[in-house]
């Protein structure tokens, strides 16, 4: 997102809401920290270009208690974001919601800041992307899953058999089914406005 270069610009912790603009792009800060970019010309860039423009797959946010990679966008071009351990824990397919309530609970999180389970074209595309999310930040850090570790994690179940459902793999874009009895990793994304 940003380059070593970028100029930074400090404004304190309690200056309260702030919009700036700078290079066609109005950002907008409220004084609870929700973001919102916007074309400063709507006549030349739109504000779903604005926000594809501002966030590309694999940024890295902070988000309050998480930092969340950006792995999709939503059908408006608003990022959608895996927290950076991607997984809540394992569980059985049926069992899942449970598992991310759970966590949601742990984590404090309530409302539009709620962990979410991913849909079938979700878990698709963290598959896809799997190499620019769950790898190092930088080169100092080690990798979060090594390419012989990276686990098959459930999807959303598109089998006639009730008792299989779809399972993906980071790095391998074709989906397999698994017994919905067994534990697998639930993967999470957060939607909805970016805080700081």
């Amino acid at each position: 997102m940003a380059s070593e270069k970028a100029k930074e610009i400090t404004l304190g912790e309690d200056f309260g809401a702030v919009a700036i603009s700078v290079n066609g792009k109005r950002i907008e800060v409220s004084a609870d920290g929700v973001i919102d970019i916007k074309p400063v010309n709507s006549n030349t860039m739109t504000a779903i270009a604005a926000s594809r423009e501002a966030y590309k797959i694999g940024d890295h946010l902070v988000e309050g208690k998480l930092t969340t990679v950006v792995f999709s966008f939503d059908e408006n071009n608003h990022p959608i974001r895996v927290p950076t351990f991607v997984f809540i824990g394992k569980s059985n397919f049926s069992d899942q919601d449970v598992a991310i309530k759970k966590e949601n609970e742990r984590l404090g999180l309530h409302g539009d800041r709620m962990l979410t389970p991913l849909d079938g074209n979700e878990c698709a595309q963290l598959a896809k992307v799997w190499d620019k999310v769950a790898l190092p930040v930088s080169g100092h850090e080690p990798p979060r899953f090594s390419a012989n570790e990276t686990p098959w994690f459930w999807g959303e179940s598109e089998s006639t058999d009730e008792d299989r459902a779809r399972v993906f793999r980071g790095g391998v874009e074709a989906a397999t089914f698994d017994s919905k009895r067994c534990l697998r990793p639930v993967p999470v994304a957060l939607r909805g406005p970016i805080r700081s």
